[in-house]
Protein backbone atom coordinates (compact mmCIF):
# COMPACT_ATOMS: atom_id res chain seq x y z
CA UNK A 1 0.00 0.00 0.00
CA UNK A 2 2.98 2.65 0.48
CA UNK A 3 3.28 2.44 -3.23
CA UNK A 4 -0.13 3.05 -3.46
CA UNK A 5 0.10 5.78 -1.32
CA UNK A 6 3.49 7.86 -2.66
CA UNK A 7 1.34 7.54 -6.14
CA UNK A 8 -1.48 9.59 -4.84
CA UNK A 9 0.40 11.83 -3.27
CA UNK A 10 2.70 12.77 -6.06
CA UNK A 11 -0.71 13.30 -8.23
CA UNK A 12 -1.65 15.55 -5.98
CA UNK A 13 1.82 17.32 -5.80
CA UNK A 14 2.45 17.42 -9.64
CA UNK A 15 -1.85 19.01 -10.24
CA UNK A 16 -2.79 16.83 -12.69
CA UNK A 17 -6.18 17.13 -11.53
CA UNK A 18 -6.23 21.33 -11.99
CA UNK A 19 -8.35 21.69 -9.08
CA UNK A 20 -7.06 22.52 -5.38
CA UNK A 21 -10.30 20.69 -3.67
CA UNK A 22 -9.65 17.36 -5.29
CA UNK A 23 -5.46 17.95 -5.26
CA UNK A 24 -6.23 17.99 -0.96
CA UNK A 25 -8.64 15.53 -1.41
CA UNK A 26 -5.93 12.97 -2.77
CA UNK A 27 -3.70 13.59 -0.56
CA UNK A 28 -6.10 13.10 2.73
CA UNK A 29 -6.37 9.50 0.84
CA UNK A 30 -3.17 9.28 0.60
CA UNK A 31 -2.78 10.26 4.12
CA UNK A 32 -5.48 7.83 5.02
CA UNK A 33 -3.63 4.97 3.65
CA UNK A 34 -0.36 5.59 4.58
CA UNK A 35 -1.95 5.25 8.66
CA UNK A 36 -2.88 1.98 7.56
CA UNK A 37 -6.03 2.58 6.70
CA UNK A 38 -8.02 0.24 3.73
CA UNK A 39 -9.33 1.45 0.48
CA UNK A 40 -12.44 -0.44 -0.49
CA UNK A 41 -11.35 -2.61 -3.98
CA UNK A 42 -13.43 -0.68 -6.19
CA UNK A 43 -10.68 2.13 -5.18
CA UNK A 44 -8.42 0.46 -8.04
CA UNK A 45 -10.52 0.32 -10.64
CA UNK A 46 -11.25 4.12 -10.75
CA UNK A 47 -7.20 4.53 -9.68
CA UNK A 48 -6.17 2.89 -12.90
CA UNK A 49 -8.63 4.86 -14.79
CA UNK A 50 -7.72 7.91 -13.72
CA UNK A 51 -3.83 7.08 -14.90
CA UNK A 52 -5.53 6.13 -18.16
CA UNK A 53 -6.91 8.98 -18.46
CA UNK A 54 -3.99 11.49 -17.14
CA UNK A 55 -1.87 9.21 -20.25
CA UNK A 56 -4.61 10.43 -22.95
CA UNK A 57 -7.96 11.78 -21.63
CA UNK A 58 -9.29 15.24 -21.09
CA UNK A 59 -9.02 17.50 -18.04
CA UNK A 60 -12.98 16.50 -17.52
CA UNK A 61 -12.59 12.39 -17.48
CA UNK A 62 -8.84 12.97 -15.15
CA UNK A 63 -11.19 14.86 -12.80
CA UNK A 64 -14.05 12.44 -12.96
CA UNK A 65 -11.67 9.10 -12.01
CA UNK A 66 -10.12 11.39 -9.53
CA UNK A 67 -13.80 11.85 -7.95
CA UNK A 68 -14.48 8.60 -8.16
CA UNK A 69 -11.28 7.13 -6.47
CA UNK A 70 -11.85 9.31 -4.01
CA UNK A 71 -15.67 8.57 -2.71
CA UNK A 72 -14.58 4.72 -2.84
CA UNK A 73 -14.48 4.87 0.76
CA UNK A 74 -12.83 2.60 3.07
CA UNK A 75 -13.52 -0.99 4.32
CA UNK A 76 -12.41 -2.59 8.30
CA UNK A 77 -9.66 -4.50 8.68
CA UNK A 78 -10.06 -8.07 8.49
CA UNK A 79 -13.85 -7.65 7.63
CA UNK A 80 -14.75 -9.28 4.53
CA UNK A 81 -17.94 -8.73 2.65
CA UNK A 82 -19.65 -10.82 0.81
CA UNK A 83 -21.62 -9.68 -2.38
CA UNK A 84 -23.38 -12.13 -4.93
CA UNK A 85 -23.89 -10.52 -8.01
CA UNK A 86 -27.60 -10.09 -7.54
CA UNK A 87 -30.04 -7.24 -8.70
CA UNK A 88 -29.79 -6.38 -5.02
CA UNK A 89 -25.83 -5.17 -4.76
CA UNK A 90 -25.18 -4.82 -8.48
CA UNK A 91 -27.12 -2.25 -10.67
CA UNK A 92 -26.48 -2.94 -14.32
CA UNK A 93 -24.03 -0.53 -14.59
CA UNK A 94 -22.25 -2.10 -11.36
CA UNK A 95 -22.39 -5.60 -13.04
CA UNK A 96 -21.05 -4.72 -16.42
CA UNK A 97 -18.43 -2.74 -14.68
CA UNK A 98 -17.83 -5.58 -12.45
CA UNK A 99 -17.10 -7.51 -15.65
CA UNK A 100 -14.59 -5.10 -16.82
CA UNK A 101 -13.37 -5.46 -13.94
CA UNK A 102 -11.88 -9.12 -14.13
CA UNK A 103 -11.98 -9.79 -17.77
CA UNK A 104 -9.10 -10.69 -19.12
CA UNK A 105 -7.95 -12.88 -22.11
CA UNK A 106 -8.43 -15.81 -19.44
CA UNK A 107 -11.85 -14.83 -18.52
CA UNK A 108 -14.95 -13.33 -20.75
CA UNK A 109 -17.50 -11.13 -19.45
CA UNK A 110 -20.46 -14.04 -20.74
CA UNK A 111 -19.06 -16.61 -18.21
CA UNK A 112 -19.89 -13.88 -15.27
CA UNK A 113 -23.77 -14.57 -14.92
CA UNK A 114 -25.92 -13.42 -12.06
CA UNK A 115 -26.68 -16.23 -9.17
CA UNK A 116 -30.09 -18.06 -9.91
CA UNK A 117 -32.36 -18.29 -6.92
CA UNK A 118 -31.76 -20.94 -5.60
CA UNK A 119 -28.20 -20.15 -4.89
CA UNK A 120 -28.71 -16.94 -3.36
CA UNK A 121 -30.34 -19.49 -0.69
CA UNK A 122 -26.94 -21.89 -0.19
CA UNK A 123 -24.52 -19.77 -0.93
CA UNK A 124 -24.44 -17.83 2.70
CA UNK A 125 -23.80 -21.66 4.32
CA UNK A 126 -21.52 -22.84 1.52
CA UNK A 127 -19.02 -19.53 2.26
CA UNK A 128 -19.64 -19.95 6.03
CA UNK A 129 -18.34 -23.30 5.95
CA UNK A 130 -15.80 -22.80 4.11
CA UNK A 131 -14.61 -19.80 6.19
CA UNK A 132 -14.98 -22.19 9.44
CA UNK A 133 -12.67 -24.30 8.04
CA UNK A 134 -10.32 -22.01 7.06
CA UNK A 135 -10.22 -20.71 10.80
CA UNK A 136 -10.55 -23.94 12.47
CA UNK A 137 -7.87 -25.81 10.64
CA UNK A 138 -5.38 -23.62 9.03
CA UNK A 139 -4.55 -20.83 10.90
CA UNK A 140 -1.70 -19.55 9.21
CA UNK A 141 -3.42 -19.57 5.80
CA UNK A 142 -6.49 -17.89 7.25
CA UNK A 143 -4.35 -15.09 8.58
CA UNK A 144 -3.13 -14.54 5.03
CA UNK A 145 -6.06 -14.76 3.38
CA UNK A 146 -7.70 -12.10 5.60
CA UNK A 147 -4.50 -9.74 5.35
CA UNK A 148 -5.33 -9.75 1.60
CA UNK A 149 -8.98 -10.16 0.97
CA UNK A 150 -11.52 -7.65 1.39
CA UNK A 151 -14.33 -9.01 -0.45
CA UNK A 152 -16.02 -11.89 -1.69
CA UNK A 153 -18.41 -12.11 -4.75
CA UNK A 154 -20.18 -15.29 -5.23
CA UNK A 155 -21.06 -15.64 -9.03
CA UNK A 156 -22.42 -18.33 -11.39
CA UNK A 157 -19.82 -19.25 -13.88
CA UNK A 158 -20.78 -20.02 -17.96
CA UNK A 159 -18.58 -22.46 -19.94
CA UNK A 160 -16.41 -21.01 -22.44
CA UNK A 161 -14.82 -23.33 -25.07
CA UNK A 162 -15.29 -26.13 -22.61
CA UNK A 163 -13.55 -24.40 -19.61
CA UNK A 164 -15.64 -23.43 -16.74
CA UNK A 165 -13.66 -21.09 -14.00
CA UNK A 166 -13.55 -21.77 -10.42
CA UNK A 167 -12.48 -17.95 -9.39
CA UNK A 168 -10.75 -15.01 -10.34
CA UNK A 169 -9.05 -11.69 -9.13
CA UNK A 170 -7.30 -8.72 -10.74
CA UNK A 171 -5.43 -5.69 -9.77
CA UNK A 172 -8.50 -3.63 -11.31
CA UNK A 173 -10.39 -4.79 -8.04
CA UNK A 174 -7.46 -5.91 -6.01
CA UNK A 175 -8.70 -7.37 -2.44
CA UNK A 176 -11.64 -8.99 -4.49
CA UNK A 177 -12.31 -12.52 -5.37
CA UNK A 178 -14.64 -13.62 -7.79
CA UNK A 179 -16.35 -17.31 -7.13
CA UNK A 180 -17.97 -19.57 -9.13
CA UNK A 181 -20.56 -20.62 -6.48
CA UNK A 182 -22.61 -22.95 -9.11
CA UNK A 183 -19.47 -25.16 -9.43
CA UNK A 184 -20.26 -28.06 -7.01
CA UNK A 185 -17.53 -27.92 -4.32
CA UNK A 186 -16.81 -29.45 -1.22
CA UNK A 187 -16.14 -26.68 1.77
CA UNK A 188 -12.55 -28.21 1.56
CA UNK A 189 -12.00 -27.40 -2.36
CA UNK A 190 -14.11 -23.71 -1.73
CA UNK A 191 -11.41 -23.06 1.33
CA UNK A 192 -8.93 -23.90 -1.12
CA UNK A 193 -10.28 -21.96 -3.80
CA UNK A 194 -10.06 -19.05 -1.47
CA UNK A 195 -6.41 -19.21 -0.60
CA UNK A 196 -5.78 -19.74 -4.29
CA UNK A 197 -7.31 -16.35 -5.48
CA UNK A 198 -5.44 -14.34 -2.62
CA UNK A 199 -2.48 -16.01 -3.59
CA UNK A 200 -2.98 -14.64 -6.83
CA UNK A 201 -4.02 -11.08 -5.58
CA UNK A 202 -0.25 -11.20 -3.52
CA UNK A 203 1.49 -12.00 -6.76
CA UNK A 204 -0.40 -9.46 -8.65
CA UNK A 205 1.39 -6.64 -5.83
CA UNK A 206 4.18 -8.15 -5.64
CA UNK A 207 5.01 -7.84 -9.35
CA UNK A 208 3.57 -4.14 -10.06
CA UNK A 209 6.51 -2.93 -10.62
CA UNK A 210 8.56 -5.37 -12.31
CA UNK A 211 8.36 -8.72 -14.63
CA UNK A 212 8.93 -12.21 -13.19
CA UNK A 213 10.54 -13.32 -16.33
CA UNK A 214 11.23 -12.17 -19.82
CA UNK A 215 9.72 -15.17 -22.05
CA UNK A 216 7.51 -13.46 -24.66
CA UNK A 217 3.98 -13.63 -23.85
CA UNK A 218 3.07 -15.77 -27.44
CA UNK A 219 5.30 -18.82 -26.73
CA UNK A 220 2.84 -21.05 -24.50
CA UNK A 221 4.00 -24.08 -22.52
CA UNK A 222 1.59 -27.06 -20.30
CA UNK A 223 0.04 -25.38 -17.67
CA UNK A 224 -0.27 -27.41 -14.01
CA UNK A 225 -3.89 -25.35 -13.53
CA UNK A 226 -5.41 -25.40 -16.90
CA UNK A 227 -5.92 -27.85 -20.06
CA UNK A 228 -4.96 -24.76 -22.26
CA UNK A 229 -1.18 -23.89 -23.20
CA UNK A 230 -0.36 -20.93 -21.03
CA UNK A 231 2.33 -18.10 -21.62
CA UNK A 232 5.22 -18.57 -18.79
CA UNK A 233 3.72 -15.88 -16.62
CA UNK A 234 0.67 -17.58 -16.05
CA UNK A 235 2.40 -20.81 -15.40
CA UNK A 236 4.14 -18.34 -12.98
CA UNK A 237 0.56 -17.53 -11.48
CA UNK A 238 -0.57 -20.96 -11.18
CA UNK A 239 2.74 -22.54 -9.42
CA UNK A 240 3.20 -19.06 -7.19
CA UNK A 241 -0.85 -20.36 -6.01
CA UNK A 242 0.16 -23.81 -5.70
CA UNK A 243 2.68 -23.24 -2.87
CA UNK A 244 0.10 -21.42 -1.00
CA UNK A 245 -2.78 -24.03 -1.37
CA UNK A 246 0.16 -26.75 -0.56
CA UNK A 247 0.84 -25.06 2.87
CA UNK A 248 -3.00 -25.20 3.62
CA UNK A 249 -3.69 -28.58 2.97
CA UNK A 250 -0.82 -29.32 4.86
CA UNK A 251 -1.96 -27.41 7.78
CA UNK A 252 -5.22 -29.70 7.75
CA UNK A 253 -3.25 -32.75 6.90
CA UNK A 254 -1.56 -32.23 9.97
CA UNK A 255 -3.87 -30.80 12.28
CA UNK A 256 -5.23 -32.43 15.94
CA UNK A 257 -8.68 -31.40 16.47
CA UNK A 258 -8.96 -31.77 12.29
CA UNK A 259 -11.62 -34.51 11.44
CA UNK A 260 -10.31 -37.99 9.59
CA UNK A 261 -12.91 -38.06 7.29
CA UNK A 262 -11.78 -34.31 5.96
CA UNK A 263 -7.91 -34.95 6.75
CA UNK A 264 -7.99 -37.79 4.26
CA UNK A 265 -9.63 -35.76 1.55
CA UNK A 266 -6.83 -33.10 2.41
CA UNK A 267 -4.33 -35.74 1.93
CA UNK A 268 -5.48 -37.07 -1.60
CA UNK A 269 -6.15 -33.43 -2.84
CA UNK A 270 -2.13 -31.84 -1.78
CA UNK A 271 -0.93 -35.20 -3.40
CA UNK A 272 -2.83 -33.73 -6.79
CA UNK A 273 -1.79 -30.50 -5.75
CA UNK A 274 2.15 -31.75 -5.09
CA UNK A 275 2.30 -32.95 -8.34
CA UNK A 276 0.45 -29.95 -10.07
CA UNK A 277 3.26 -27.84 -8.57
CA UNK A 278 6.05 -30.08 -9.39
CA UNK A 279 4.86 -29.64 -12.65
CA UNK A 280 4.73 -26.49 -12.92
CA UNK A 281 8.16 -25.90 -11.08
CA UNK A 282 9.72 -28.03 -13.86
CA UNK A 283 8.42 -26.41 -16.77
CA UNK A 284 9.68 -22.91 -15.11
CA UNK A 285 12.70 -24.29 -14.61
CA UNK A 286 13.33 -25.42 -18.30
CA UNK A 287 11.85 -22.19 -19.62
CA UNK A 288 11.52 -19.65 -18.00
CA UNK A 289 13.95 -16.37 -18.56
CA UNK A 290 13.28 -15.41 -14.88
CA UNK A 291 14.25 -11.40 -13.43
CA UNK A 292 15.83 -11.52 -10.16
CA UNK A 293 12.94 -10.53 -8.67
CA UNK A 294 11.35 -13.77 -10.34
CA UNK A 295 13.67 -16.36 -9.01
CA UNK A 296 13.43 -15.19 -5.74
CA UNK A 297 9.58 -15.15 -5.58
CA UNK A 298 9.93 -19.30 -6.86
CA UNK A 299 12.41 -20.08 -4.68
CA UNK A 300 10.52 -18.60 -2.16
CA UNK A 301 7.51 -20.87 -3.15
CA UNK A 302 9.90 -23.69 -4.07
CA UNK A 303 10.51 -23.82 -0.22
CA UNK A 304 6.83 -23.20 0.71
CA UNK A 305 6.16 -26.35 -0.53
CA UNK A 306 9.35 -28.40 0.89
CA UNK A 307 8.77 -27.34 4.23
CA UNK A 308 5.25 -28.48 3.86
CA UNK A 309 6.56 -31.83 2.57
Amino acid sequence: MQRFADSLAHLAEVDVLGDKNLNNALKELSNRVNASEIVAPVAFHSYFKLLRAIQGSGLRQIRAAARKLIAAGFVKPGKIKVLPLTPDCFSPAEARLLRQQFCSESLKGQQVARLPANKIETLEDELANALRLLELYAPQANSDFRAITREIIPVCGRSHKGMTFDGCSSLERWGAILVNICRKRTPLVLAETLVHESAHSLLFAVQLDDYLALNPSTDRYHSPLRIDPRPIDGIFHATFVLSYMIAFLNEVVNGSTVPDSLKQEAVTVLAERTKAFNDGYDVLQAHARFTSTGRKIIDMAQARVSQAA
